[in-house]
């Protein structure tokens, strides 16, 4: 386990210290794929806008073979049809199990790589937790860029400031407490927004809802009733007032009374004058 910790401490402070980060992250993948060591990448972006065609243009020639279709052959998924829902679920250990392959363990286990945090902690959490199921070891990676919605549309915006400043290169790799704390709190800001949207739709589901149950307990009501008579008076009754709360000002004087539109209004309902 000392052996495999210093391996990933010393790949971690290679990536810090290198001015350009494209040569790293290649030999990473590529030392990733030589070892036979599976590689999930968390999409951030919706299936149908993905580039898969420059996605392939540009991994062939890293890897020597269509990276895109060997993805598409092993998770099983067709380019005519993406499904993200059963993606993600792959990605976050539903439905799927990972089996490490043989000698993998030996070689520092299963590498996640992150191309973006997602709104919610638990699946980033849920994606973690892929490099160690069933107690085995392995690591992860998550490379973000300050555009991402989630750091652009939440976010603070002073680590963006601050790169502005100092005139960091866009390629610089930067990884420190507040930026962790950042992303975290702007992940709280879509829970808690989420969550109030969710509220929301409750309380107007709770509307129907109440609705829901006058009709069910009048006729559950009716279902178990003996007599039907006392029953169906009550509902007459009912009618008859609603129907003269809304035709009759009871403030107005008797001869005023609108008797024969209240007549015309009740004689459909009641089939009698």
């Amino acid at each position: 386990m000392n052996k495999q910790r210093e391996v990933i401490y010393a790949r971690r402070k290679k990536i810090l210290e290198e001015e350009n980060l494209r040569p790293v992250a290649c030999d990473m993948i590529k030392d990733a794929v030589n070892r036979s060591v599976d590689i999930h990448i968390n999409p951030g972006d919706y299936p149908e806008n993905w580039d898969l065609e420059t996605l392939s243009n540009y991994m062939t020639p890293l890897f020597s073979t269509d990276i895109v279709t060997d993805i598409i052959d092993r998770k099983k998924f067709s380019e005519s049809k993406w499904d993200i829902s059963i993606l993600k679920e792959k990605l976050a250990g539903r439905g799927t199990d990972i089996v490490l392959g043989e000698g993998v363990v030996e070689l520092g286990g299963l590498h996640v790589f992150g191309t973006e945090r997602h709104e919610s902690r638990r699946i980033d959490n849920q994606l973690r937790g892929r490099s160690g199921r069933q107690g085995d070891i392995g690591s992860s990676q998550f490379y973000l860029s300050t555009e991402d919605d989630l750091l652009r549309l939440f976010g603070s915006g002073r680590i963006y400031r601050v790169m502005e400043t100092f005139n960091f290169p866009d390629d610089l790799p930067i990884q420190h407490p507040i930026i962790s704390r950042a992303i975290e709190n702007a992940q709280r800001q879509v829970e808690g927004r989420n969550f109030e949207i969710r509220k929301h739709v409750l309380e107007y589901d709770d509307v129907m809802n109440k609705q829901r149950e006058v009709i069910y307990a009048r006729r559950k009501k009716i279902l178990e009733e003996e007599n039907l008579r006392p029953v169906a008076c009550d509902m007459i009754k009912d009618a008859v007032n609603r129907s003269v709360d809304i035709h009759i000002n009871p403030g107005d004087y008797p001869e005023n009374w609108d008797l024969e539109t209240l007549s015309n209004y009740m004689t459909p309902l009641f089939s009698t004058d």
